[in-house]
């Protein structure tokens, strides 16, 4: 697929680099960011090469949800009134303790831009009222925000044609066709190319990449700059153990290429890394909705989060606060409305009593007896001054049997992916340890340290990320000087 290797000689600082072909713009991954990346170098005019260890198919982006907003062309098809004033402050409220500023500052002044841009590549967005392409996906409506920020919908999920659901293949279908469009730009995709080394001369600048494709070592020339886009860690059990242990009992949600291998490239010519300790946990526990009805327990039994929140910041306080140990508490209504979607190893224990099931479960008495006591005497008054849930999810727990669904790491799917990563500016360009750019490298993806921190994750950023930095990427490396 790369033609004939030709050959070719480049400095790098004092020793000679032997080249076995040159481009412009070599990007390492072929996800969604990746994708990104490549399409609007090879659109820009750049000679731009992918390597991907498992090929475009085997790492498609696997998401759907892609988060955007500020009045995008789905938020107006549906009468819906946003502002990126107001996305703005959503995300710099949501996203953590020390939000990255002008990271948030840059995604949110593409929103608009990039909707339109998928629009423009034909990916297809529904307003019609039984196939809606737009969401709540995040803590939109979830107290405090809710009181904070009016709230908004911006999880926009493209309508795949042929598909039988709107959370089918969404990331994975626009990452083919922004890979179809590089390829037509003249972009080579080879095949098990698995990048084993970044190349930087003694000047600082990185030059390009060594890689291994069919078994056959190849050192690549990228004349205008090197784009990562790896993925994470979360496959890599000896940098989760090493940056975020408490994450190990959880199970990788990303694909099993996100090693680490971006990452640890880009430190050994000398870049920073940010935030290796978050990560994003989940537990997908809130289909059908009327889960939200039921009452999130720790091991001693008493209430920790309001039940309606997101489901990201429900996982991340099992993990980070609770030492993974989490029951959710419901009745039969409940469960009549949705038993064929638990499966049966997941409940911990059931009982005709709230006092029976404490027993079950080992939490001393009578903590649980207890705080299901409150809350219903609260949920009857329609209200909650504990976690403030939302009023359409209050009601008493009170038709037994009721039933204990385990929600513990290592007895439940809580699942996780890093968002710890490379540091980059708003521009993409990886940081040295000095605060300096590493001259034409740069990072895009999980691979670098993105917009949210733990706990505060909303659906929708990853693939939102991927886009907006990858783009930038793509332009910025096409657009400097060989």
């Amino acid at each position: 697929m790369l033609g004939i290797l030709g050959t070719s000689e480049s400095l790098a600082g004092e020793a000679r680099q032997h080249w076995d072909r040159e481009f412009d713009v070599i990007v390492v991954g072929c996800g969604l960011a990746g994708a990104s990346a490549a399409y609007e170098a090879a659109r820009s005019g750049a000679v731009v090469l992918v390597l991907d260890s498992g090929g475009a198919a085997a790492n498609a982006s696997h998401g759907t949800i892609i988060y955007m907003g500020g009045g995008t062309g789905l938020q107006k098809a549906c009468q819906i009134e946003d502002t990126p004033e107001a996305m703005m402050k959503y995300l710099l409220a949501s996203t953590g303790p020390d939000p990255d500023t002008g990271r948030i500052r840059v995604f949110v002044e593409r929103s608009v831009a990039n909707y339109d841009w998928l629009v423009s590549l034909g990916v297809p967005f529904s307003n019609a009222p039984d196939n809606l392409s737009l969401e709540y996906s995040g803590s939109e409506k979830v107290y405090p925000w809710r009181e904070m920020i009016r709230p908004v919908p911006r999880g926009h999920i493209p309508d795949v044609p042929g598909s039988k659901s709107l959370y089918r293949g969404g990331g994975a279908w626009i990452q083919k066709r922004l890979l179809d469009g590089a390829r037509s730009a003249g972009a080579a995709t080879p095949l098990n190319a698995v990048a084993r080394r970044i190349v930087r001369g003694h000047d600082g600048v990185v030059q390009g990449v060594v890689a291994t494709i069919d078994g056959r070592s190849f050192s690549f020339r990228a004349r205008r700059g090197l784009i990562l886009a790896t993925g994470g860690f979360a496959h890599n059990k000896e940098m989760v153990s090493e940056h975020a242990p408490i994450y190990l009992g959880c199970t990788p949600t990303d694909l099993k290429w996100n090693d680490g291998w971006g990452i640890r490239a880009a430190q050994s010519v000398g870049a920073a890394v940010r935030r290796m300790g978050s990560a994003g946990a989940g537990w997908y526990f809130y289909h059908p909705a009327s889960r939200r009805q039921g009452v999130l327990v720790n091991a001693q039994g008493q209430r920790f989060i309001s039940e309606d929140s997101y489901s990201g910041r429900v996982g991340d306080a099992i993990v980070r606060e609770q030492h993974g140990i989490a029951y959710l508490i419901v009745d039969r209504t409940i469960m009549d409305d949705g038993a064929s979607t638990v499966i049966p190893d997941a409940i911990a224990a059931q009982a005709a009593s709230i006092a029976d099931l404490e027993g079950l479960l080992g939490i001393p008495a009578p903590a649980l007896q207890q705080t299901l006591d409150t809350y219903n005497t609260y949920a009857t008054k329609g209200q909650d001054p504990l976690f403030h849930k939302a009023l359409e999810h209050l009601r008493p727990l009170s038709q037994g049997p009721f039933t204990a669904i385990n929600a513990s790491v290592g007895k439940s799917r809580v699942s996780f992916f890093t968002l710890g990563g490379v540091h980059t500016t708003p521009g993409a360009e990886v940081l040295d340890t000095e605060g300096k750019t590493i001259p034409k490298l740069y990072a895009v993806g999980r691979v670098s340290a993105g917009i949210p921190c733990p706990y505060y994750y909303s659906s929708g950023l990853n693939l939102g990320e991927c886009i907006t930095f990858g783009r930038i990427a793509g332009i910025g490396a096409a657009r400097n000087r060989t």
